[in-house]
């Protein structure tokens, strides 16, 4: 996910094409991309995603400003979903991965 100017990283070696990031700050907005990893190296970044804030301490709203950049990956292409505010610390990112 971004960090003001910066991309922070949430979570590496995932085996699966979906994953629940816990800990995020309530009521904040992220930004996620998603590379594929293997022996070679790492792949291109998948489009980012929209934009999604989650919820506030004391509410089940999420506000989202729509926002998608489309990046060409090589052979390996990954398709980010719509990230999915779960609670106020926590966000399921899921993609899938197909080849050109």
């Amino acid at each position: 996910y971004t960090l003001g100017n910066r991309w922070v990283t949430l979570a590496e070696h995932v085996k699966t094409e979906s994953y629940v990031l816990t800990n995020l700050k309530p009521g904040a907005v992220y930004l996620f991309m998603v590379r594929a990893m293997n022996v070679y190296g790492l792949s291109d970044p998948s489009p980012i995603s929209d934009s999604v804030r989650t919820q506030d301490s004391s509410s089940t709203m999420q506000g989202v400003d729509h926002r998608h950049i489309q990046r060409e990956l090589g052979d390996v292409v990954i398709h980010l979903h719509m990230p999915t505010v779960l609670s106020s610390s926590a966000v399921k990112v899921q993609w899938m991965v197909s080849s050109c």
